[in-house]
């Protein structure tokens, strides 16, 4: 068995930090180590872990305990210390609020084995309240993740992270040569785990497992706790906007576009949603910076309002009507159509997909403005690519009919598809 090295970096968690030592004495794989870093705490913190050493000592092969005389403040150079201090040829990383589940170090462990070609695994993980304690009944089926099955992550996991973080960084366990290939965090980025994945992902294999791993608590001292806290919300925008800037230059123009209009959409939420307008100031300076505009008029985004309304509706129609999908598959199998391309991987468009794939149509390709940020199991192209020959390609968006089948023609001599027309033909029948 290997050495297991886990870093516990705490400040002020004397509501949580039993808990969390308790997570980590539940543990039954062995070897394990474990190094606390506790960041100037003004509360007891320090005093608990103390009370809990001699167990510690008696049930886990090796325990350092170190106390920063100042408050450094800086997360990632705090876990870089922790990673340097550790022994293991595995490294796993957890904060004074969060709890292990007794299986989790093995689970972690046991993948990295059977999958030697990935360098780290992730897994799922239970949301918890701040009130919680060791011991107490919880709900193990709110999972952040649903229906998403264990595999190594797809080529294009590094195109996904540049538009959403898929990784709970409380449930990663990476082999210790991490380190030593691609170095520590970068102690300039505040969230200092979102950065490193996209850093490994371009080059490394990465496997999710589909267990529950860890209790989250998203407690008043997390730094992803905005409710009421602003400067915690500013420290996050500009970490996300650092880490974009180093690693945008690795897309293409249009998928660059589109991971800006996912970060600035998403902070402008939250920053009208915390009432933080200075926020919303940063924001702008930024998207200047940057030369996205994303002020649209009113009259777009109502029309933007009306379109997804339309969609909830054909879905509604479609997914109780049974003849709808007959009447899709007849009409192309009528027009000798076996191979598609869909426009538009929108809920239209997944649902289109899954139904044709029960029938004699294959769907060979997506065609969407997100490209290899998106997360399916097809090749998926942009309008700037050269498109591959197909029988087909059906327009899944609603409102956007006419003007992709102008855009689309200039690239490919091919049948042009409404699916709206399709299915109000259904209805009509």
């Amino acid at each position: 068995m290997s050495l297991v090295s886990i870093g516990l970096l705490t400040y002020n968690h004397e509501k949580y930090i039993a808990d969390a030592l308790e997570g980590i004495l539940s543990q039954n794989y062995r070897p394990i180590e474990l190094i606390i870093l506790d960041d100037a705490s003004i509360d007891d913190t320090p005093l608990i872990i103390q009370k809990y050493m001699k167990r510690l000592k008696e049930k886990l092969v090796r325990v350092i305990f170190i106390q920063n005389k100042e408050n450094v403040g800086n997360i990632p150079c705090n876990f870089n210390r922790l990673i340097r201090e550790s022994k293991g040829d595995f490294y796993y990383s957890i904060s004074g609020d969060d709890v292990l589940l007794p299986q989790s170090i093995n689970l972690l462990w046991e993948t990295l084995k059977k999958y030697p070609e990935c360098i780290m695994v992730h897994a799922n993980m239970v949301k918890i309240p701040d009130s919680y304690h060791f011991g107490d009944e919880i709900n193990m089926n709110e999972t952040v993740w649903k229906n998403k099955k264990s595999q190594i992550e797809t080529d294009n996991f590094f195109y996904r992270l540049m538009y959403r973080n898929y990784i709970l960084a409380p449930t990663v366990m990476r082999c210790k040569k991490t380190f030593y290939k691609y170095g520590y965090h970068d102690e300039s980025i505040a969230y200092e785990d979102y950065e490193y994945w996209l850093r490994i992902s371009q080059n490394e294999k990465i496997y999710y497992l589909d267990r529950t791993t860890v209790l989250y608590r998203k407690s008043e001292t997390s730094m992803t706790n905005f409710s009421g806290n602003n400067y915690k919300l500013q420290v996050a925008m500009d970490a996300v906007f650092l880490t974009l800037k180093k690693y945008v230059q690795y897309l293409n123009i249009s998928e660059q576009k589109e991971c800006w209009r996912k970060y600035f959409a998403d902070f402008i939420q939250l920053c009208q949603h915390n009432q933080y307008y200075d926020g919303l100031k940063s924001l702008e300076k930024k998207m200047n910076k940057i030369g996205i505009l994303l002020d649209e008029p009113q009259a777009n985004k109502d029309y933007l309002l009306e379109i997804r309304r339309k969609e909830c509706e054909l879905l509604a129609i479609w997914k109780e009507s049974k003849v709808i999908t007959h009447i899709i598959e007849q009409y192309l199998e009528n027009k000798n159509i076996y191979h598609v391309a869909i426009y538009g991987y929108s809920k239209l468009g997944v649902m289109l997909c899954d139904e044709l794939l029960n029938s004699k149509v294959n769907v060979d390709y997506i065609i969407d403005r997100k490209g290899r940020m998106l997360e399916c199991s097809l090749k998926v192209y942009t309008l700037e690519d050269s498109l591959p020959p197909i029988d087909a390609i059906i327009v899944a968006p609603i409102g956007l009919y006419e003007e992709i089948k102008y855009i689309l023609r200039q690239k490919i001599s091919t049948e042009i598809v409404d699916v709206h027309y399709l299915i109000k033909e259904a209805v009509k029948n």
